[in-house]
C-alpha cells in the first residue's frame, strides 16, 4: 500500500447492470481490497477490509453477508493493526474459503 490512498465509503451494489448504484454498508472500513459473491446466491457477500491505512481501527477483517447487505458480520477479525487484504472461493466450491491478511 502507497502513502497517497483514499479512504473508500464502503460497498456498492447494482441490480440494473450498473446504471443506478446503492451503497450497502461498511462505509468505515477505509479501504476495501477484494469482494466474492456465492455463485449459489448472489446475496451471500464476502468482503477482505484492510481498514484505514494510517491508524488502528477495528473496521478491518474479513466481512460477510447473507441479506444482500442489509446486515454484515466482521467473519474473522485479528487485530486492529492488521487487515484481510484478499478473499477466495474454492471454484466449484464455495464453502471454501480461503484469506490473506
Amino acid at each position: 500500500m502507497r502513502s497517497n490512498v483514499i479512504p473508500g465509503k464502503g460497498v456498492y451494489k447494482s441490480i440494473d447492470g450498473g446504471n443506478s448504484w446503492k451503497n450497502i454498508g461498511l462505509e468505515s472500513t477505509g479501504q476495501i481490497d477484494a469482494v466474492e459473491i456465492d455463485p449459489r446466491n448472489h446475496s451471500i457477500v464476502w468482503v477482505a477490509a484492510i481498514g484505514n491505512a494510517f491508524k488502528d481501527n477495528k473496521q478491518r477483517g474479513l466481512f460477510k453477508t447473507e441479506d444482500g447487505g442489509r446486515t454484515w458480520q466482521n467473519k474473522l477479525y485479528i487485530s486492529d493493526t492488521i487487515g484481510i487484504s484478499d478473499v477466495e472461493m474454492v471454484p466449484g466450491n464455495p464453502d471454501i474459503v480461503l484469506t490473506t491478511a
